[in-house]
């Protein structure tokens, strides 16, 4: 209660309370920031997306001052990562559900399972990031991809902690090479091309990021997956209260510890905010989602690992 009267000064609303991780020591809420990535700084090779009408959605034009893409059905359900340090695989395949929607497909889960199991850069449940997930996809060959949530549920614990690779569930038991053929029976698979950054990479101290071009982004191309700094994220109650960047901490490069989804912002909103997409299950937070500060500031880091992915076979069934 200290700690949450000592965040609650800091902001203009009243964030922080008891939640279901309050009695938690840091070692325990730990496992749940599995964002493990600082060797291998992001590529600044990447192209940067610039701010259009792309894949000729008619939702929200670039200058949009309110931009919420789950209310438009471009956002799959709240996940829940369970005691896993997965967050960082939940990013990546929520960020290629939206994506495959907004080519025209209905909605459809993919695989969280698959890409926590199987990026060998990665450690499972101990950790990794999201640049790592989307290279493992790109290498798949052209009969393979990220399988269908049918196809490969995620079955790691929601009990037990587990925070390494050797507790992270096997690779082996997911029959890539039968992906296309099992497709017939699971549904469809998704192959992925490249990605782009929303904004240039940072990997330094963060503090000039262009957070107008990264809101004109979300708006003309969609969700973002995202990397921040959730070290105080655990006391957050929802309640539609805005979380400041005083309140998120430090937001450099190497402050980033969780990967999630930015699915728009409201910059009409008194105060505005960006909406932030978790994956601990809808009992935490504003159901499941994060309200963080909206402005020339850069918000738990939200704006120095900001992905789109590029998917290959997207317009291949729109009859699902």
């Amino acid at each position: 209660m200290k700690r949450v009267d000592e965040l609650n000064a800091q902001g203009i609303q009243s964030v922080y309370g008891v939640t279901k991780y309050s009695d938690r020591t840091h070692e325990e809420i730990s496992v749940l920031l599995g964002r493990k990535g600082k060797a291998s700084s992001p590529s600044t090779e990447r192209n940067i997306r610039s701010p259009s009408n792309g894949k000729g959605n008619k939702h929200y034009s670039s200058s949009s001052t309110l931009v919420d893409w789950t209310a438009a059905g471009m956002v799959t359900p709240v996940k829940n990562q369970g005691q896993c340090g997965s967050c960082w695989a939940h990013s990546v395949t929520e960020q290629i559900e939206s994506e495959w929607m907004l080519a025209g497909n209905a909605m459809w889960e993919f695989s969280v399972q698959q890409v926590n199991s199987c990026v060998k850069k990665c450690f499972g449940c101990g950790g990794g990031d999201t640049p790592a997930g989307y290279e493992y996809l790109m290498g798949l060959p052209k009969d393979a991809g990220l399988g269908s949530q049918a196809w490969g549920p995620y079955i790691q614990s929601m009990t037990e902690a587990c925070s390494g690779p050797r507790c992270t569930e096997s690779c082996k038991d997911l029959p890539i090479e039968e992906i296309e053929t099992n497709s017939r029976l699971t549904g469809p698979f998704a192959t992925v091309t490249g990605y782009d950054y929303a904004v240039p990479a940072c990997t330094g101290a963060c503090n000039a990021q262009n957070m107008t071009l990264l809101a004109q982004n979300i708006a003309s191309h969609g969700p973002a997956s995202i990397c921040v700094n959730a070290n105080t994220w655990t006391n957050y109650q929802g309640g539609g209260a805005v979380m400041t960047t005083a309140q998120c901490g430090g937001f450099a490069y190497d402050d980033l510890d969780h990967c999630v989804q930015l699915t728009g912002f409201n910059a009409e909103a008194n105060p505005p905010y960006w909406i932030v997409r978790n994956s601990w299950a809808t009992d935490w937070g504003n159901n499941g989602y994060i309200y963080l500060q909206f402005d020339d500031t850069n918000p738990c880091g939200i704006a120095n690992e900001a992905t789109f992915v590029n998917l290959g076979n997207a317009n291949v069934d729109k009859e699902l």
